[in-house]
């Protein structure tokens, strides 16, 4: 199954509700820039799905129901004033609050500000092939995952894969 901490998990899950919550807002703004009423509402109907089954089913899963790091206690790099490269203790899911998640890094913070100034201010075929990759990478990572369990006779015999709620909800063939 690999060696991903699960620290290291709860950082990425934590940035990608950031990123997901700019990636349905670029997807809306493609809505109102696409030529056709069909493509409007497919691009509608795409952002209220990354709101409700992305954000809410699989980040409110992970962020509530595991442990994850306290914001307060991130560790930065002294260098870039970024993260720091290992992940922060881990802390109950009780002290996890979605009134006040954590900073954006400056990636996350980089990469949203572009998928939003891509969607409103580029051709519309600009910003489609910029929010394009999120969801090849994605399906492609789960789906991969998903290969490599199944072929691991160990991983069978674990019981599951930790992360299989996020494996799931990507490797679908409705995500790709």
């Amino acid at each position: 199954f690999g060696t991903l901490p699960p620290s290291t998990f709860h950082f990425y899950i934590q940035q990608d509700a950031h990123y997901l919550h700019a990636f349905a807002r670029a997807l809306a703004i493609i809505a109102t820039r696409v030529p056709s009423p069909r493509l409007a509402r497919l691009f509608l109907k795409l952002a209220e799905e990354v709101f409700t089954a992305e954000s809410e089913v699989v980040h409110d899963h992970f962020l509530r129901t595991l442990a994850v790091p306290k914001a307060s206690e991130a560790p930065t790099d002294s260098n870039s004033g970024g993260p720091a490269a290992t992940p922060p203790a881990i802390k109950t899911s009780a002290e996890y609050d979605p009134r006040n998640p954590p900073p954006l890094t400056p990636a996350t913070a980089s990469y949203t500000a572009f998928l939003l100034a891509s969607a409103a201010t580029d051709p519309v075929e600009v910003a489609l092939a910029a929010v394009l990759p999120c969801f090849w990478v994605y399906a492609d990572v789960a789906q991969s995952i998903t290969s490599a369990a199944a072929a691991s006779p160990a991983a069978a015999a674990e019981g599951g894969h930790p992360f299989e709620k996020w494996i799931a909800t990507y490797a679908g063939e409705g995500f790709e």
